[in-house]
């Protein structure tokens, strides 16, 4: 599997979501529908049952709020999966349409430009393979190989110890890429399971007692459609500098190093300084995603997060134990 094969695998997580929506949210209202049903009954008879014991007559703001209860929740059931009129869109798609917006407007084409600037690196490799730039040509090289023996198995394992940092670093590159674009992928994997299940939650919202179930859906919604969205920021930034990055390897290829001697190795460590905090930083990132979110979300901050945060959690056990908790 080449890597505009694994990236188009990965794009396919939206239509793979929009294909079960079509497929299973339609049973799945309809077993909505029905849930919806069961409860409004209670909630009428209930309410029925407590204006006759409460012997005032028809108490029509009790009215009104029922019957107003009852329409919201089965509104959205009946919108779940049709357009609401004047709108052509579903209740789901004006819950996450701005969601979906963002994450389609950051992400746009940076996985292809990406690949593309990692082609591009390849091919310059390819090239100084394919080439004299090495060990000279075949002739030369048997020549040197009878000649100065040693100095090829020294060229050779300075080429040897270059090639595997490279590696090292490439791997890491293609890790960090392979995690954003994971965390894009999850983000739809996961909003698309809570739509799927919206019809099963959305009438515990006639329950006051219950209305938990809804309000908790409703949440997980809006999380996963906005923690798409960072995912794509992250993965955008992230795209961003990891293409200098791969610039600056594909600029040190093309230039005429001696790859074959210290200097390649000297070359290769020198960029590394530059490549692997990018690949530490990328990965700290992409991972502090699902908490970015959640500290948008609750409009707080976290203090658990980097070494400041423990200090501080460090700081306010100590003055617990000192003060006694006053």
């Amino acid at each position: 599997m080449t890597p505009i094969d694994l990236l188009l695998m990965l794009q396919q997580a939206s239509v793979l979501t929009d294909q079960l929506m079509a497929s299973v949210a339609p049973a799945v209202a309809t077993a909505g529908m029905q849930l919806w049903q069961g409860l409004a009954l209670i909630v009428v008879v209930w309410t029925g049952a407590q204006m006759a014991l409460a012997g005032h007559g028809v108490n029509m703001a009790a009215v009104v709020r029922m019957v107003v209860g009852l329409s919201i929740p089965l509104g959205m059931l009946r919108f779940y999966t049709a357009p609401l009129p004047g709108t052509g869109r579903s209740v789901p798609d004006l819950i996450t349409g701005m969601g979906d917006w963002l994450q389609g407007m950051i992400v746009a084409d940076a996985g292809t430009a990406m690949l593309e600037q990692l082609g591009l690196a390849t091919g310059a490799w390819r090239e100084l393979f394919a080439g004299q730039g090495l060990f000279g040509s075949l002739a030369s090289f048997g020549w040197n190989v009878v000649a100065d023996l040693p100095g090829v198995l020294d060229a050779a394992f300075d080429l040897f110890m270059t090639l595997g940092l490279m590696v090292v670093l490439l791997m890491g590159l293609v890790v960090v890429f392979a995690l954003g674009q994971a965390q894009v992928m999850w983000a739809q994997i996961a909003l698309s399971i809570a739509l799927v299940l919206g019809p099963v939650f959305i009438p515990w919202m006639l329950v006051p007692q219950l209305s938990f179930l809804f309000w908790g859906w409703f949440r997980t919604v809006l999380v996963y459609s906005l923690y798409g969205a960072i995912a794509a920021a992250v993965f955008r930034v992230v795209t961003e500098l990891g293409m200098f990055v791969v610039q600056g390897w594909t600029g040190d290829v093309s230039a005429d190093v001696e790859w074959a001697g210290p200097t390649g190795i000297l070359t290769a460590m020198r960029r590394s300084l530059v490549t692997i905090p990018y690949i530490v930083a990328a990965g700290l990132a992409t991972l502090k995603v699902g908490e970015l979110t959640q500290m948008l979300v609750s409009g707080s901050g976290n203090v658990s997060s980097g070494a400041s945060g423990r200090a501080v959690q460090t700081a306010s056990a100590a003055r617990v134990v000192m003060t006694g908790g006053v």
